[in-house]
């Protein structure tokens, strides 16, 4: 493990040291692929993802926080981007205190993130349920800026009485993503509990159809308990296949007070991608040659991409080939011997909001000197429209490898 340390500038004169984190890059038989390093802000909470990206803090939280991280296929390559907070209805150094800098990084597949803390003050005004400042990236250098390169930091008042509102920005969701999250934020004090009765209804020139575009999962109504600050509304979304406009819903806070929001709209893209999904291993590489201890045959990357639609699920196959001829496919557990042309698929988790998937498998028995030749791992992806990826790509989606006794 090599650890650099960095020192962040910036703009409005502050400083701060961070410390980013890169494995070390071991190569055997294979070069480095070179490929476009990505930048983007993490750090979100789990109920700003995937439709929706945010921060929050509460006014006594002490200081807010955000993370910025960059990523690629390649072998440490150095990217920097720089971050910078902006006013929007929260003030800047009455709400909270400016940040600007410059990220560096040095990747390896994924660099540690570059954490950013910022001054959230407590002014024990009442005022606005809800107050934001906007979290942005530019300048990248040596990468490009992905999905999301900015966000609302959402402060959330704690003076006044207690009362519940929505952030007020609209929500777009594809069809293939199975739910969407609408955000409730609780302001005032928070000391018991609150509930908060909501309504989702039909809107907008191409209305959505109860049952037949979505359903409300969530219990009507939302119940806060002692101290909390975040709840949402769920709405599971129905992907029938059928090319059809967007259509929109609109969720309602029923009683919101004066200073809060009480209507957001959410809208169900209907647009269908026929292009098929295209995946990419970061590991096992097609033709290396991997120590038996080595972290990336144990943590299988594939990336992904797929225009509009998106990759809704992304399997992977992993073949032992013997000497003989004979296969053998991981089960999840241990490896069955198979059909050499007959995958078993195994479905893959999800990383940030699908961008590259993950699977964990136990260390792998050497290759070389036994009767194993080899070992070749598939991945395929499906997208929202139900388009396959074709498996069959060496060096893309379908790679051999080979592992040393180390």
């Amino acid at each position: 493990m090599v650890l650099l340390s960095m020192l962040a500038v910036g703009s409005d004169g502050s400083i701060g040291t961070e410390i980013a984190t890169a494995r070390s890059c071991l190569r055997s038989v294979a070069p480095a692929m070179t490929e476009h390093i990505s930048l983007w802000l993490s750090g979100m909470p789990v109920e700003a993802w995937p439709a929706h990206p945010f921060y929050f803090g509460a006014e006594d939280d002490g200081p807010g926080r955000f993370e910025v991280l960059g990523g690629a296929h390649v072998c440490n390559e150095a990217a920097s981007v720089r971050y910078t907070t902006v006013a929007e209805t929260a003030s800047r150094s009455i709400d909270f205190d400016r940040r600007a800098g410059v990220a560096e990084f040095v990747i390896v597949h994924l660099a540690d993130p570059w954490v950013v803390d910022v001054p959230i003050h407590m002014d024990g005004d009442v005022e606005a349920a809800l107050e934001s400042f906007g979290v942005d990236l530019s300048q990248p250098q040596n990468g490009s800026l992905r999905v999301p390169s900015n966000a609302p930091f959402y402060i959330v008042d704690v003076d006044g009485t207690d009362r519940a509102t929505l952030d007020g920005s609209p929500y777009v969701v594809e069809e293939f993503e199975d739910v969407v999250e609408v955000a409730i934020f609780r302001a005032g004090p928070a000391d018991g509990t609150l509930t908060v009765p909501f309504r989702i209804e039909p809107s907008a020139a191409f209305p959505a159809t109860p049952g037949e575009d979505y359903v409300v999962t969530s219990s009507d109504p939302i119940s806060f308990g002692p101290g909390e600050r975040l709840k949402v509304i769920s709405v599971g979304v129905v992907d029938d296949g059928v090319l059809e406009p967007d259509e929109t819903f609109t969720v309602t806070l029923d009683g919101a007070s004066s200073d809060a929001v009480a209507e957001t709209t959410v809208t169900i893209g209907g647009e269908i991608d026929l292009s098929p999904p295209r995946s990419r291993f970061h590991h096992p590489r097609d033709g290396w040659s991997y120590d038996a201890g080595d972290y990336r045959i144990r943590e299988i990357h594939v990336f992904t991409s797929d225009g509009d639609s998106g990759v809704a699920r992304m399997s992977i196959a992993l073949r032992r080939n013997s000497a003989g001829g004979a296969c053998a496919w991981w089960d999840g557990s241990r490896f069955e011997r198979g059909a050499c042309s007959e995958p078993r698929w195994l479905r893959m988790r999800a990383y940030e909001a699908g961008w590259f998937y993950y699977y964990r498998i136990d260390p792998l028995r050497a290759s070389t000197g036994t009767n194993i030749r080899s070992y070749t791992a598939f991945s395929q992806g499906e997208d929202g429209a139900g388009n396959l990826e074709e498996p069959v790509i060496e060096g893309r989606n379908r790679n051999t490898f080979e592992v040393t006794k180390g």
